[in-house]
């Protein structure tokens, strides 16, 4: 069965579009992926992602299949503005030739849980052949870790993935969340826990300039030695960091062991 993805947070500052370009980016080079960002056009997936003319400008048609489609997830003022979040996150299932990625802003979960209450989001998801898989980025914050509670508080419908980031620390400072009552219910719902580790800050402060995607920093001249090469290998160990959730992700698990990732 095909999977419906949406990185999504209660809060912004998590590192979510950092995980989204990243599996993102990967899913696109296996092929047979559908990408959305829910932020419009100030998303970053589609920042980064989006189709660009021979100049570098973003082209005005996108594709999901080869580019970045968008639409707003919080333009929801009125009954049309509704219409249009059901249909940015359920149309593109009706279109895609597999996984579709969904990049959506923060406070997204809030508006996923009116959809749920509403009209059953997850059951129409299925309807379409597809099965529902929220990733929660988390940092050591309590506040950003009760976002794998409302996902989890969404029902048995969908599958959760939290997103742990060594960009804000590792186990020791993630020590709460660790020993959380909330991280075993996590596991006793059967969903899954990642962890990706850190890239050096001046590497993301020059992708982030010059809007790069991660396999193309890494090729041709974008980055100098040794930055190139210090990207080349968190790639491959943070595609390696996404096995315990390959199943969830839409990842062939003869693919994720680290050595065996194409760079």
């Amino acid at each position: 069965m095909n999977r419906w993805i949406a990185f999504t947070s209660g809060k912004g500052g998590v590192g979510k579009s950092f995980a989204a370009r990243l599996l993102a980016e990967w899913k696109r080079e296996l092929g047979r992926v559908y990408l959305v960002d829910g932020d419009g056009k100030i998303g970053q997936l589609y920042q980064y992602l989006a189709t660009r003319d021979k100049d570098g400008r973003i082209q005005s048609k996108q594709s999901g299949e080869s580019g970045v489609i968008e639409f707003s997830l919080h333009d929801w003022r009125d009954e049309s503005g509704k219409f249009d979040v059901y249909s940015g996150l359920l149309e593109p299932l009706r279109v895609a030739q597999g996984d579709v990625l969904f990049d959506l802003p923060a406070a997204s979960l809030d508006v996923l849980r009116r959809l749920e209450s509403e009209s059953g989001l997850s059951e129409g998801i299925a309807r379409l052949d597809y099965r529902p898989t929220l990733v929660v980025p988390i940092a050591p914050t309590v506040s950003s870790c009760t976002s794998v509670a409302d996902a989890l508080d969404l029902g048995s419908g969908y599958d959760v993935v939290a997103v742990r980031s060594e960009m804000w620390g590792g186990s020791q400072d993630y020590r709460r969340w660790i020993g959380s009552r909330l991280r075993h219910r996590l596991f006793e719902r059967g969903g899954k826990e990642v962890s990706i580790p850190k890239l050096e800050g001046w590497i993301v402060v020059n992708l982030d300039e010059h809007s790069l995607a991660f396999r193309a920093a890494t090729d041709g001249d974008a980055l100098e030695y040794p930055d190139d090469e210090l990207l080349r290998r968190w790639v491959i160990r943070a595609r390696g960091a996404l096995a315990p959730a390959a199943r969830e992700l839409g990842l062939p698990t003869a693919v994720v062991e680290p050595e065996k990732v194409p760079v």
